[in-house]
């Protein structure tokens, strides 16, 4: 972390600003979709989400219930205009950041090994989500 003396308009010059570089790989977009986590990479567990930004590289999750940092998951995310046609990307890799938020939910910040994917047929997700 870097610390930058500032001059804020009180003109105190005690103020620091601290501030941290951008350590990204690939750009963030900020959506909002539907997503599927499965923690530990397991088919049988799964947990619904909703994205709050994501790159090919990460992805920031809101969750019901708190997934540790260092976790190994599998992301599922579904990109759609209107609601029922979408294409899925997928993604595998670590929690590398999880808080609790004032709602009660979980924020849970996930780096992929790999660029999130293209996946072809995810009908059993699929169902659900459309279903809610």
């Amino acid at each position: 972390m870097r610390r930058e003396a500032a001059l804020p308009a009180t003109g105190n010059p005690e103020r620091m600003v601290e501030y941290q570089k951008e350590q990204r790989r690939s750009r963030r977009f900020a959506f909002r979709q539907s997503a599927i986590v499965r923690p530990n990479r397991s088919a049988s567990h799964e947990v619904n989400a909703e994205t709050e930004n994501a790159s090919l590289y990460g992805a920031l999750l809101r969750v019901a219930a708190a997934i540790p940092d260092a976790s190994e998951v599998e992301v599922e995310l579904r990109l759609s205009r209107d609601g029922t046609r979408g294409v899925w990307l997928r993604g595998a890799g670590r929690v590398v950041r999880s808080e609790i938020r004032p709602a009660g939910d979980f924020g849970i910040a996930v780096a992929f090994d790999q660029p999130l994917s293209e996946r072809s047929h995810a009908p059993a997700a699929m169902a659900k989500l459309v279903g809610q």
